[in-house]
């Protein structure tokens, strides 16, 4: 059933910063992460560069706990406030590859999106691995994932769920 290396995720992602955790109150604990922040790496840097008398050591301390400082920051307070949108991922689950089924030449019917499985990913078996032409899976429901036409979260998730499939930009990690 494929390799299973592709199965592999980073789990550090999608967890809730600070501010998703306590949404009312995110501009205080920005102003004081900053605050300490910058108020403990630059008594730590001075402490360096005046009483130790290691300049070159208490000036790449400050520039190197700033950048963390900075780093963090946008690990908890940017990327925390990210909701997702039904709008804003991939049309197709992981691994599957976006065909456009085309329509009618006279218009009866519109053209469609698919997703085609040419890896084996489908864990319990619904989507099969197409392993000829995509315009003969096409044809075939077995081979064919069809993504939802609503917004809801939770009909891409019930629809990957079904079809035994990994979906990080709307499920996250599973």
């Amino acid at each position: 059933m494929g390799d299973p290396a592709i199965y592999t995720q980073d789990f550090t992602r999608g967890l809730p910063g600070v501010s998703a955790m306590l949404p009312g109150i995110s501009s205080l604990w920005v102003y004081l992460y900053w605050t300490v922040g910058l108020l403990a790496i630059t008594m730590v840097a001075y402490l360096l560069y005046t009483v130790m008398n290691r300049q070159v050591a208490g000036t790449l301390f400050w520039i190197m706990g700033f950048l963390l400082v900075y780093f963090y920051y946008v690990k908890w307070f940017v990327m925390g406030r990210k909701k997702k949108d039904a709008g804003n991922f991939t049309k197709c689950p992981d691994y599957l590859t976006q065909y456009v089924m085309p329509g009618s030449p006279d218009g009866t019917t519109k053209p469609k999106s698919v997703c085609l499985d040419f890896v084996g990913v489908s864990s319990n078996g619904t989507i099969k691995k197409c392993e000829k032409e995509p315009s003969e899976c096409m044809k075939d429901p077995q081979y064919v994932f069809t993504p939802p036409t609503t917004k809801s979260l939770a009909d891409y998730r019930d629809a990957a769920a079904a079809a035994g499939l990994i979906w990080s930009s709307v499920l996250g990690d599973v």
